[in-house]
């Protein structure tokens, strides 16, 4: 039996113990230089695609056949009838299919390989129907995305898929070395090649810029390099910039040609205004993917957040607004879907494995009361938008817009260790036809 003295000893290096590892769980949080910096490239591979159609019925159905490195997070996307647009939703003029009863997703896997089949009842009377299928691995932020088009109701076919596959990316953290200097270097094969010039691998740059006049603050990109079927190779260097890229047509037996593209970016004397989210894009009419990497400030920062109106409609200033807080008009149109997006620019986030949970990054709340999960007409979608600048984000859609279930004041809050940032925007729901 255990003497009380011992028992109490025992106890205390527990004690002693537990705080240890407290201590160490929340530095290796904290502390980004234990985070792993190099990241395997993802792989994402369609295979094929089953359209189907029932006229009696008017059910249809989307199979899509794809090979992955690790399960994705799956995301589908309609396109609006009518003449209702979304220039400013996640993929414009594009709406989610989450919560929509009309359509219902059932998925197998074997191994490596997933089947994702999209059921649609009824089918909807106006064709060509676009559906966009939205592939991510946020811890590797990787999306791809791969467009269908419904032609009629009789149509019926099965696409063998040529897909966009990453050779080359860069790391997740990218920091200057001891002479300033930065590269970006991204290469990806194109399976085959269509007849049109679509095909270009490109380099952009996301980074805040604030509107002199207003205070504002928005996020803004640039191009710092690109390749596609139409350029040769090339190099060239301006001012501190040197650009190159380059393509290479691949013969490989029993399929079609492959085209290689690379293109790299290097900055040979960096400063604070290269800072931000460098993103690789390549692209194809029906297919595009995206890898982003964050070049970080020498110090961390609060997070910014940035209120974007998917629509088009009016968002006037209520009050002035101070960097702390700020508030906005949005007015909705009476049972007219929309949304609207906060974006949290954070570098914190970018690099902490917990921010991967997009509720800690970003919280709702309306009229002062806490709002963490979707209802039958407004849908909350927490995502990290990789084609859009990188940026972690909460879309909030309004099904069917109504002064008495909407109207309220919501506000959106981000917080990392350095501070937080509060957008507030009062929702005003107009009639519609006015």
């Amino acid at each position: 039996m255990m003497k009380p003295w011992s028992r109490a000893v025992t106890l205390i290096l527990l004690s002693l113990l537990f705080q240890g590892l407290t201590i160490l769980s929340k530095k290796y949080y904290k502390n980004e230089d234990h985070l792993p910096k190099h990241r395997e490239i993802p792989v994402f591979r369609p295979l094929k695609r089953v359209i189907t159609n029932y006229v009696p019925t008017r059910t249809a159905s989307i199979k899509i056949i794809f090979q992955r490195s690790a399960m994705p997070r799956m995301r589908w996307f309609r396109q609006l009838t009518g003449n209702r647009k979304l220039p400013n939703a996640e993929i414009p003029n594009m709406i989610s299919l989450e919560g929509d009863e009309r359509y219902r997703i059932r998925l197998v896997s074997s191994h490596d390989i997933t089947a994702v089949t999209l059921n649609i009842a009824p089918v909807e009377d106006v064709f060509p129907v676009k559906i966009v299928a939205c592939f991510s691995l946020d811890r590797a932020q990787f999306q791809y995305q791969l467009d269908t088009h419904i032609d009629g109701l009789t149509a019926s076919k099965t696409d063998v898929l040529d897909g966009i596959l990453w050779t080359a990316i860069p790391e997740r953290i990218i920091t200057f070395n001891d002479l300033g200097q930065l590269s970006v270097l991204c290469s990806a094969r194109l399976e085959s090649e269509s007849s049109r010039f679509t095909e270009e691998l490109n380099i952009y740059r996301s980074y805040l810029e604030k509107n002199q006049l207003n205070g504002t603050v928005q996020v803004s990109s640039v191009g710092t390099g690109k390749i596609h079927k139409e350029r040769d190779n090339f190099v060239e260097e301006a001012g501190k910039y040197l650009y190159k890229g380059r393509r290479e047509v691949m013969i490989q037996q029993r399929r079609l040609q492959h085209i290689l593209y690379e293109v790299s970016f290097t900055v040979l004397n960096g400063s604070q205004d290269d800072v931000g989210v460098y993103t690789c894009a390549a692209e194809r009419a029906r297919d595009r993917t995206y890898v982003s990497s964050l070049v970080k400030v020498q110090q961390h920062q609060k997070p910014t957040l940035i209120l974007v109106a998917c629509g088009e409609e009016a968002v006037n200033p209520a009050t002035p607004h101070s960097p702390e807080s700020r508030r906005v008009i949005v007015h909705l149109i009476e049972n007219t879907i929309t949304c609207v997006r906060c974006r949290v620019f954070d570098y914190e986030a970018a690099w902490n494995a917990r921010y991967f949970d997009g509720r800690r990054a970003i919280s709702l709340k309306r009229d002062g009361q806490s709002v963490d999960r979707s209802t039958a007409w407004i849908l909350l979608d927490w995502h990290l938008n990789v084609a859009d600048g990188g940026l972690m984000e909460l879309t909030i859609t309004f099904r069917k817009p109504s002064a008495e279930r909407d109207e309220g004041l919501y506000q959106c809050v981000a917080t990392n260790s350095l501070g937080s940032d509060t957008v507030a925007f009062q929702v005003v729901v107009v009639p519609s036809g006015q």
